[in-house]
């Protein structure tokens, strides 16, 4: 999967170092895979929300979650933002 916007990744990991390897850990897995479908997505990432064309993923021990566009078709997906969650 083709991954837009990566400058919010760095930009995460400088905010938030003790994130820096699960953000890692997210890239990788996305940057060589091909996800056909959201089911796909699921199945890999079982606590990530949304539809459609837009997701949340948790970062895993954070409380940080990536929303990202995603586009199955063409394999591009973008990173919307990055933030941590509201509790």
């Amino acid at each position: 999967m083709n991954i837009i916007a990566t400058h919010k990744l760095k930009q995460a990991m400088l905010n938030y170092p003790a994130a820096e390897v699960s953000l890692l850990g997210w890239y990788q897995i996305l940057k060589q895979s091909d996800f056909q479908s959201e089911m796909s997505l699921y199945s890999t990432f079982g606590e990530i929300s949304g539809f459609d064309y837009q997701y949340k993923f948790p970062v895993p021990d954070t409380s940080l979650v990536i929303h990202v566009l995603v586009n199955f078709a063409t394999q591009v997906l973008f990173i919307k933002q990055i933030v941590p969650t509201k509790k």
